[in-house]
């Protein structure tokens, strides 16, 4: 055991989390946001297939992200939350660093207040009536941006606690073999784009 206990185990998981909602938002992103031309391609390719793969990496990204955000106890359970760095008994021998945590933790809560709604009223529960009135009981509408610095900012007080507590400072991008950078590689090379970019030039052309 580490000169830090049982606490390392706690930060591991949190950080596979927080590797986990980076991966998911970074594919999201470079599959649907980055590039229209890539998002054509994915629509002539298999346009069924793809708008499934969006809508589930949407989903896991507010589900991690409202996880990670959940109180620290529920029901009489304790969950694994960003909060529970506070916790680390290790926190307590830096001057200001349990302060600076909650109010960051706090703000980082706050902010993600419209994707626990999501969460709650039609993801992880479906509402009745967001399901069956969804133009009475609109959920909040939560932007790109705001998503991305969410995540960032997740990822900060992950290495502030780091940075203080260990002396440490982790990554979050995965650099994987067969990675969404591949699979988009392999789409730009396939018969059926060269044939959908020919049929378009072709009617452009007339």
């Amino acid at each position: 055991m580490s000169d830090h206990g049982d606490f390392d185990a706690t930060r591991q998981r949190l950080w596979e989390e927080l590797v986990a909602i980076h991966d998911s938002w970074h594919q999201y992103r470079y599959l649907y946001v980055e590039s229209r031309e890539r998002v054509r391609m994915l629509n002539a390719c298999a346009r069924w297939f793809f708008a499934s793969v969006q809508r589930l990496l949407v989903r896991d990204v507010i589900l991690g992200i409202s996880r990670l955000t959940d109180p620290l106890t529920v029901g009489g359970f304790d969950n694994l939350v960003l909060r529970r760095l506070v916790l680390d008994p290790a926190v307590s021998q830096h001057d200001g660093l349990a302060e600076q945590l909650k109010r960051l933790i706090s703000d980082v809560e706050t902010r993600a207040a419209p994707i626990r709604k999501h969460r709650n009223k039609y993801i992880a529960h479906l509402d009745h009536a967001t399901a069956v009135n969804p133009a009475d009981n609109v959920l909040p509408g939560v932007s790109v941006s705001e998503i991305s610095g969410l995540i960032e900012s997740m990822e900060a007080i992950y290495n502030l606690h780091g940075g203080r507590v260990r002396q440490s400072d982790s990554e979050f991008a995965l650099a994987a073999m067969g990675s969404v950078e591949s699979l988009a590689l392999v789409l730009e090379g396939s018969e059926r784009w060269k044939k959908f970019e020919t049929i378009t030039e072709h009617l452009k052309a007339q």
